[in-house]
């Protein structure tokens, strides 16, 4: 009976390592967010950006930022030579517009599912804390992008939700303004977009950047196949002391 109280241990204790080394563990807590995502509104071609700007608490290097969203891929639409149908970048804004050019770009392939996705930058963004920057979004031609976030209140003070339509000259604006200049749809309301960013302060270093929520490839199903694996092993283990014979 020790003997397989011990296995099982041992089995428990393979397991908890290979959870630890999973998603969840990694995770880190953002310098911004505003995770309400009732409101979808609508999807946006590549005749459209969208942007969320925020003001970061920290001064450093922001490495990371996660969206709410979900990405449809026209079929008959000749796909890039790259595999990413959205672009993400960081830009420095002016009286509260994007502006300039990107201090930081990211992109990936985005699935028609909505979760939580992460754009990890190569080449962080220098920002300072109480400076106003944007979280750009750019779907590749035949891509359209929903972005959800909150309508009718203002969940997040410290920036806004905004929209560059390149068919006009009128620039960025907020998506209210841009629904009755188009006389677009009354869903197109977002107030802010669901975001995260994540920045590092000088002289640390910065975690994994997967977190909990976040789809960031394959590392998720990796950890659920090895947890599996784990009680496989342990119960793989105890079944084969119970068979081998009692030598009286």
């Amino acid at each position: 009976m020790r003997r397989r109280i011990a296995a099982l241990a041992a089995g428990f204790a393979v397991i908890l390592t290979l959870v630890a080394g999973g998603p969840v563990a990694a995770a880190r807590p953002p310098d911004q967010a505003q995770d309400v995502a009732t409101t979808g509104g609508a999807f946006w071609g590549n005749v459209f950006a969208l942007a969320q700007t925020f003001t970061p608490n920290t001064t450093g290097k922001l490495d990371t930022v996660e969206l709410r969203l979900q990405v449809q891929v026209n079929p008959a639409s000749v796909r890039p030579a790259a595999p990413d149908n959205l672009t993400v970048a960081i830009f420095a804004t002016t009286a509260g517009l994007p502006s300039g050019s990107a201090l930081a770009t990211g992109g990936r392939d985005i699935p028609n599912y909505e979760d939580w996705y992460d754009f990890a930058f190569t080449t962080p963004a220098d920002v300072v804390k109480g400076t106003a920057y944007a979280i750009v979004a750019s779907p590749v031609a035949g891509a359209f992008i929903e972005w959800p976030g909150v309508c009718g209140s203002d969940a997040y003070t410290r920036g806004s939700a905004l929209i560059n339509d390149s068919r006009s000259n009128a620039g960025w604006m907020t998506l209210p303004a841009w629904a009755l200049a188009n006389e677009g749809s009354s869903a197109v309301c977002q107030e802010d977009f669901a975001f995260r960013s994540y920045v590092t302060a000088p002289g640390s270093t910065a975690p994994p950047t997967a977190t909990s929520g976040s789809r960031t490839g394959e590392s998720g199903g990796s950890s659920i196949v090895l947890l599996f694996a784990g009680f496989a092993a342990a119960a793989a283990f105890v079944t084969a002391r119970r068979m081998r014979p009692t030598l009286r």
